[in-house]
């Protein structure tokens, strides 16, 4: 009995020294545990920085379903030596993107990290799916397993009832004095490390007082691989970690003291310090990207996130730590680059282009001018035309190949579309720099291009717009410069234009114009006016030439020239051709009922733009369709058209000649003329411009006997080239003498009747006695017309 009450005594000593054993073996591997704790800490962080940079760059893909893209990007985040699977889902939880499997184990040990995918900057963030990264955490440390902890006590149990003497050891306890004792003499040692850890760095700590939170012993400032550092409220360096020194390359006395925005771009400077001051002010940590200058002088991005901290004294102080996040940005940079540049010419595309105008105004200083030119290439599309597409490419990279060295004088460089191009020039508010580089811009464009074995010559088109001088952000800015470019393309081309605010009232007009085109095709407001063309021998009216109006039920007849280049412009000419087209037919049959023997001409007016092969197909279809003979009618182009040349324009000339249509040459005389034209091109008509016509009868002699010599010269030419000329803008009786004199067949003008609508036009003819000759005594008498 005496024995077993021994042995239960002796139990409880088992137990004491069993668990004594123990905490000596965990103390013994404290330092093992608490870096397998820092290297998970550490992975964790890693895991959630990929997932932090990695759902942006998968943002813009996921939006527009672009699969390849989103899948390109998650094997990048994937090949992270540390994630172990990586899974995307869209907004609805459908699996998209699952890449890898879990490296050993299974899924359900795996850890994870979730970041949402979030859309729509402009309208309202939403998310709209989410990047999952699982990782494979660093196992168990052996002694802390529960399993194990358990085996370990077992065996300490057993180990201490082997040795003998056991029931003799009696472990005494401490008293509370000694405890409190050793307690102060722990606290007493942990302050001296630390003072003489931050006397190392150069920072004196007063004799007493404690670390500032956030920074305990084996904290990120002790560490040589952690990027850490302490400031100042106002950023000036406290102390740094060995990591944050060698990954900068920097010595400690370098950078102790210092303001931490020394060691950053200098256009990054502005946002740290306005970020440090919101922080002060809200006392919420700050998380942004930054670029970091090194001592050798290269620059690295960093994602930088820092957090106010309380000082003892009542002050504040900042910690702040960052990680070299430039793998990230090449990653994002290569993902996105085709979204923000130009495949063709390597420069920005629009998108870019835009956000960084717009980067380049906020961070603007108040004394500095951004101006914008917006520059066109002159008569591109003919390029296209006449030499194909790929010349025109061609010759969208030998213009920006010439403009290399003139580039380096410009801020930004973009293609914003087609043959459309923008440079942004900053300066002082000296105009001499924005004038240099319109002048180079000239003369680059005036020197021929070969392209694809041709000889291409061109010129450019450009608007100038500052701000803040004429725009108040960056799309007023781009948009003024449009505007001025536009103006100088509808003054002739081959300019430049600065913008004016009285431009924009020519936009709003313009706008107006365009609404009115848009209601009048719905309605049918287009309608022909007929203007008799008159045989100057005979005074019978040979046929009519069609004018179009735009009858708006408010503003009354609005004549072409005020929404002609308009249509051009918006693309909408055809569609108003198309049903003038059909008008016209109308009209000549009505005329026709008040005049059946006469058997009028029509002629009809085509611009560049309208002549294409399907719109002579629906000139044959209606001339079909209302019974007339295609040799009635009359298409009159201008020199323009034969200046185009395009296969289209060739090949509807051609189909006019099959169909057995006419063709006359308006104006001829002015704008390109080239007698080359009508050797390559045959015409039935050449109508001699008004201009001619009214200089007989100017006042001025020299005037009057020039345009005498050049109308004697054109009706050379059509007699040698056989064709019938026709006088336009006679409004006097002299002028038609002397045009008949000189040679000319026929007449049109206000001496022989205004423009008519088809109501009014009938009524004359009628009173024309069925239109045999011109109800004019006087005009009759003046020229004394053959019976």
């Amino acid at each position: 009995m005496d024995r077993m009450r021994g042995g239960l005594k002796t139990i409880p000593a088992l137990i004491c020294l069993a668990g004594l054993s123990v905490a000596l073996v965990l103390i013994a591997s404290y330092d093992f545990v608490t870096a397998e704790i820092r290297a998970t800490g550490r992975l964790e962080r890693h895991i959630a920085l990929l997932a932090e940079f990695g759902a942006p760059a998968i943002s813009t893909a996921l939006a527009t379903g672009d699969d390849k893209t989103i899948l390109a990007i998650a094997r990048a985040i994937a090949g992270d030596p540390n994630v172990a699977r990586l899974e995307i889902d869209d907004r609805d939880g459908r699996s998209r993107v699952a890449v890898s499997e879990p490296a050993g184990g299974t899924e359900s040990a795996l850890k994870s990290v979730t970041k949402p995918i979030v859309s729509g900057a402009e309208t309202g963030l939403a998310e709209i799916g989410r990047l999952t990264l699982y990782f494979q955490t660093p196992p168990t440390p052996i002694l802390l397993d529960p399993g194990n902890l358990t085996i370990l006590f077992t065996l300490m149990i057993v180990i201490a009832g082997t040795r003998k003497g056991v029931g003799r050891y009696q472990p005494s306890a401490p008293s509370v004095s000694q405890r409190r004792a050793r307690l102060r003499a722990r606290r007493k040692a942990r302050d001296k490390r630390k003072r003489a850890a931050f006397r190392r760095r150069g920072v004196v700590m007063p004799l007493g007082l404690p670390v500032p939170a956030g920074e305990p012993s084996g904290g990120p400032l002790d560490s040589v691989t952690e990027m850490a550092w302490l400031m100042t409220e106002v950023g000036k360096i406290i102390d740094v970690s060995d990591g944050w020194l060698k990954y900068g390359g920097y010595g400690r006395g370098r950078v102790i003291g210092k303001p931490f925005s020394r060691f950053l771009q200098e256009s990054d400077r502005s946002a740290f310090e306005d970020r440090l001051r919101r922080m002060q002010q809200d006392r919420l940590p700050q998380n942004w990207v930054l670029q970091m200058a090194r001592a050798d002088g290269h620059f690295a991005d960093i994602w930088f996130s820092a957090a106010p901290v309380p000082l003892p004294n009542g002050g504040t102080a900042t910690l702040a730590v960052m990680k070299d996040i430039s793998e990230l940005i090449d990653l994002e940079t290569k993902t996105n680059a085709p979204a923000i540049s130009d495949y063709l010419t390597g420069l920005l595309n629009r998108v870019g282009f835009e956000k960084a105008l717009e980067r380049l105004i906020d961070n603007a200083p108040p004394d500095m001018r951004i101006t914008c030119l917006v520059v066109d290439i002159d008569r591109f599309e003919a390029v296209n035309d006449n030499h194909g597409h790929s010349a025109g490419d061609e010759l969208l990279r030998a213009f920006v190949r010439r403009l290399r060295s003139t580039l380096d004088s410009v801020a930004l460089a973009a293609r914003l579309g087609g043959d459309e191009f923008a440079f942004v020039v900053l300066d002082d508010g000296d105009d001499r720099l924005v004038r240099s580089l319109a002048e180079r811009l000239h003369a680059t464009s005036e020197l021929n291009f070969f392209v694809n074995g041709v000889t291409v010559a061109t010129t450019v088109s450009i608007g100038i717009a500052a701000y803040p001088n004429d725009a108040v952000g960056p799309e007023e800015l781009v948009r003024f410069a449009n505007i001025a470019m536009s103006r100088q393309k509808r003054m002739g081309r081959n300019g430049t234009q600065y913008f004016r605010q009285e431009m924009l009232a020519h936009t709003r007009m313009r706008a107006e114009t365009e609404a009115d085109i848009m209601r009048g095709l719905e309605n049918g407001w287009f309608e022909p006016f007929f203007q008799p063309i008159v045989c100057l021998k005979t005074g019978a009216i040979s046929g009519f030439e069609s004018l179009m109006r735009l009858r708006h039920p408010d503003k009354g007849l609005v004549t072409p020239d005020a929404f002609i280049p308009v249509a051009e412009e918006t693309g909408l000419l055809t569609s108003i051709g198309r049903q003038f087209f059909v008008k016209v037919l109308q009209g000549l049959n009505a005329l026709d009922a008040e005049a059946p023997e006469s058997n009028f001409e029509i002629a009809v007016n085509l611009s560049p733009v309208q002549m294409t092969p399907a719109m002579i197909d629906f000139i044959a279809e209606k001339l079909a369709k209302h019974g007339v003979a295609p040799a009635r009618l009359v298409i009159e182009i201008t020199e323009a058209v034969f200046l185009e040349d395009t296969p289209d324009i060739r090949e509807s000339l051609a189909k006019l000649r099959q169909i057995g249509c006419q063709v006359a040459l308006d104006d001829f005389g002015t704008g390109f003329s080239s007698l080359s034209y009508l050797a390559r091109f045959q015409v039935d008509k050449i109508k001699i411009d008004q201009s001619f016509t009214k200089g007989l009868t100017d006042c001025d002699p020299t005037v009057a006997n020039r345009a005498r010599r050049l109308i004697e010269g054109i009706a050379a030419i059509s007699k040698n080239m056989d064709c019938e000329m026709i006088a336009e803008g006679v409004e006097a009786i002299e002028q038609a003498r002397q045009v008949r004199a000189i040679g000319a067949d026929k007449g049109q003008g206000y001496l022989f009747g205004r423009p008519l609508a088809l109501a009014d036009a009938t009524c004359a003819l009628r009173d024309l006695a069925a239109g045999a000759l011109i109800n004019a005594p006087d005009i009759v008498e003046g020229l004394d017309f053959e019976r």
